[in-house]
């Protein structure tokens, strides 16, 4: 971290720092030459991940929205690389909502509104760029009102061609499911993430699992229906249960709030009127105080009258009612007598259970016959032996098992289809299914690659998530696990993992090579 006062690229002095995260440090800093404020963001350049350091760059230089900073200067000072962008005066979503808690239907719809707009611009570019980390720490409230969406360090445009993202990326609590299951991201994971910012706006609270958003018991009773609909669509587990795009979710809201107003307006209008009371004359108030003693004392009489009947044939009711079941209990139990038999209160034991058993299959994986990726030639078949795939750096292998290594039982159901090698680094593929009505989780805390000595792999996670959520009741769906440092030793592997919620319980699929 740079030293307060501390002199970049001889012009810009440090002055404080605004904030720190994974993807870097940023700054407020003093153009000495002109006298201006910027925010300097400073990245430290590891040419070993996987990152385009210059995606927020090459995004932002594109970009003219004013929701949006504008970047001005790029340069690099030893390992790090600086990006000059406009200073956003103001304070983040979260300091906000940290300090003055949850907000009311207005507020939120006004900053919700505002987020759809920008998102919409981003979309609207062909291809489409997506945010990826939108979250309230990444959003500024100036204090006229208006939105600032900053920090697109880890922003990228969507690739059709591509099923994956090449790390998974996002923060916890608003980054969508899919993410986690390492698919491409698109618009429909943006509009998750406002889903998730927008439960954080109307409770105060950072949601920790999906199903966590979508469950209307978290919610303020005061908070407007069509506000807490709106957050369940946009924040659906599944993507295609979410609005289609961003805009539709930004005409739900400014229905919403222009029916708020018209409301407003209504109300205004019926209760502001001024009315004028009659004028009476003397013989109307002379009349007025005549009173009916009378007609009063008539209708007395009457209900007096009334109650009486009403008690009496709710008497004879009752009495009719006693002797139809003394009637009906004594031929009951002449009838017991005539068969000689007696009332037992009979135990009838509750029907067994049958146990759900597991269908186990072992997987085969042949190393002898491996597909060969990304090597210069084509999808080229041939022996693929274990020190084989050090010799080159860009070779990456392929191994499908026959049959996949795969367990199966009423409530889930999950396999290995294939692995890949990316070096020393493994992939396996699964397929996983839940057939319960809840959300099962992988622990990844808690997944392993195993050989035949019992030596593991823990699973590379470079996420904060530490669960992968799997929604309830869906179909087969594709996850990626990575695990670093590996090579084959042995003859046999099992991939050990935990699944936690409505399913607990230890799972291992085993995986014979041959």
């Amino acid at each position: 971290m740079l030293n307060i006062g501390h002199i970049l690229d001889n012009k810009y002095e440090v002055l404080k720092v605004l904030g720190q995260g994974g993807m870097g440090t940023v700054y407020l800093c003093k153009n000495n030459r002109l006298g201006n404020l910027w925010a300097v963001k400073e990245t430290k350049i590891n040419e070993a991940e996987k990152i385009n350091f210059l995606a927020e760059s090459d995004i932002l230089k594109n970009l003219v929205h004013d929701g949006i900073p504008r970047i001005v200067d790029i340069f690099y000072e030893q390992d790090y690389l600086y990006m000059v962008e406009d200073y956003i005066e103001g304070e983040t979503l979260k300091e906000y909502i940290n300090k003055s808690g949850s907000l009311d239907s207005q507020k939120l719809t006004d900053i919700s509104v505002q987020l759809c707009s920008i998102l919409n611009y981003l979309h609207s570019f062909n291809p489409p760029i997506i945010y990826r980390d939108l979250k309230p720490s990444n959003i500024m409230l100036q204090s006229n009102g208006k939105v600032i969406l900053i920090d697109f360090g880890i922003s990228r445009t969507y690739k059709e061609a591509q099923d994956s993202d090449t790390v998974v990326l996002g923060s916890k609590g608003y980054i969508a499911p899919e993410q986690l299951m390492n698919i491409q991201s698109n618009t429909q994971t943006d509009i998750y993430s406002l889903g998730a910012t927008m439960y954080f706006m109307a409770t105060g609270k950072m949601p920790s699992y999906p199903t966590e958003i979508i469950n209307k018991d978290n919610y303020p009773s005061n908070l407007n229906p069509v506000i807490v609909d709106a957050i369940l669509k946009a924040s659906a587990i599944e993507p295609e249960n979410r609005y289609k795009d961003i805009l539709e979710l930004k005409n739900t809201l400014l229905n919403h709030k222009n029916g708020l107003d018209d409301f407003k307006t209504k109300a205004v209008n019926e209760y502001d009127k001024t009315i004028l009371a009659p004028k009476y004359t003397a013989l109307d108030k002379k009349v007025n105080k005549k009173k009916p003693v009378f007609k009063i004392i008539t209708a007395l009489i009457l209900m007096i009258a009334l109650i009486f009947i009403l008690s009496v044939a709710l008497m004879n009711s009752n009495k009719s009612k006693i002797s139809s079941n003394n009637t009906s209990n004594d031929a009951a139990s002449k009838n017991n007598r005539t068969n000689g038999k007696e009332d037992k209160n009979i135990n009838t034991p509750a029907p067994m259970q049958q146990e759900d058993k597991d269908i186990t299959i072992r997987g085969i994986l042949s190393k002898d016959n491996a597909t060969v990726l990304n090597s210069g030639n084509n999808n080229v078949k041939g022996k693929a032996k274990g020190k084989e795939k050090n010799e080159n750096k860009n070779l990456q292998l392929l191994f499908n098992l026959t049959p996949a290594a795969s367990i199966n039982n009423s409530k889930f159901y999950i396999a290995i289809d294939n692995i890949e090698l990316i070096e020393n680094t493994l992939i396996a593929s699964l397929n996983i299914q839940n057939k319960t009505n809840d959300l099962i989780n992988i622990d990844l805390e808690k997944t392993y690659f195993l050989d035949s000595s019992n030596e593991s792999v823990k699973c590379y996670n470079p996420s904060s998530i530490t669960k992968l959520p799997i929604p309830p009741n869906s179909t087969k769906q594709g996850i990626k696990i990575y695990f670093k440092n590996f090579s084959f030793k042995g003859t046999s592997y099992s991939l050990s993992s935990t699944l936690v919620g409505s399913v607990n319980r230890n799972l291992n699929l085993f995986i014979d090579i041959k």
